[in-house]
């Protein structure tokens, strides 16, 4: 009963997550269509890249959403809002009251700090990122406050690294698919606007589908965050020949109508930290 009256009250406060579920997949098909994506699963052409050397260039996440409530909204797979444990949907649930009480929730990326993954990859009509590769690892360097980070390929996790803001990231080609898996995020770092633990796994799955794009899988594993393991929607990143990244850092926000409203301190209501 008070799971269920909780989500009630977080799906209240957060009217992006009130769509029903085959509305918002219908209103992301119909954006893919318009943005000429081809619909998932459809056969490859034999001319399009493939394999090592497909991702390299610079890519934007041009798909434009049908209506601005999709935009801010977060959605597995199925187009449910993600499953959160019980203590991770409080903290939601506190986010909420404490921006309707003008006291909003200042992220990392509000902190000019690094935005994280998937977060930095699946941002509707996101700035762009550079993919360069190279023979023992994949760099991605961001036009979004000029971060970067890199993907050693065939490594193994670090296990005495401290948690970082982008995470650990070790990728592997199994087929035509280039697969990542990302540990060690720091706490401080919200996993697609949500709180999460030292045993978030996140897998990114990249696949030229067209000359022109790249399709993107990402699936998010934390045991002790979610009640399961769940997809996002895909993704697909258009190429843009000859593009070429700007300078893009934090401070040039420092005017944005919204700035003093960004304290850098968490709200009253919510806790960050995880149940032991």
């Amino acid at each position: 009963m008070v799971r269920t009256v909780l989500l009630a009250s977080a799906l209240a406060a957060l009217p992006a997550l009130a769509q029903p579920a085959p509305r918002f997949m219908d209103d992301r098909y119909k954006a893919e269509m318009a943005a000429g994506v081809p619909p998932e699963g459809a056969p490859i052409a034999k001319t399009t890249p493939r394999g090592p050397g497909s991702l390299t260039g610079v890519w934007f996440n041009a798909e434009a959403a049908s209506n601005p409530a999709e935009e801010e909204s977060v959605r597995t797979a199925e187009g449910d809002p993600p499953p959160l444990q019980l203590w991770a949907l409080k903290i939601i649930v506190g986010r909420a009251a404490d921006e309707e009480d003008g006291h909003p929730y200042a992220d990392t990326s509000s902190r000019c700090l690094p935005t994280g993954i998937p977060q930095m990859m699946v941002e509707p009509r996101g700035p762009g990122i550079r993919i360069l590769e190279e023979p023992k690892s994949v760099t991605m360097l961001f036009e979004q406050n000029n971060n970067w980070r890199q993907i050693l390929i065939g490594a193994k996790h670090r296990e005495d690294a401290s948690p970082t803001y982008m995470g650990d990231s070790v990728g592997r080609w199994d087929g035509d698919t280039f697969v990542v898996e990302t540990t060690n995020v720091d706490l401080d770092q919200d996993v697609q606007g949500y709180p999460h633990t030292d045993k978030l796994r996140i897998v990114e799955r990249y696949r030229r589908i067209t000359a022109d794009r790249l399709e993107l899988k990402v699936t998010i594993e934390d045991p002790g965050a979610f009640t399961r393991v769940w997809s996002l929607p895909r993704r697909t990143l258009k190429r843009e020949a000859g593009a070429v990244l700007g300078e893009n850092l934090c401070t040039n926000q420092r005017n944005a109508p919204d700035a003093d409203s960004y304290t850098g301190v968490q709200g009253p209501r919510a806790s960050q930290t995880p149940p032991d």
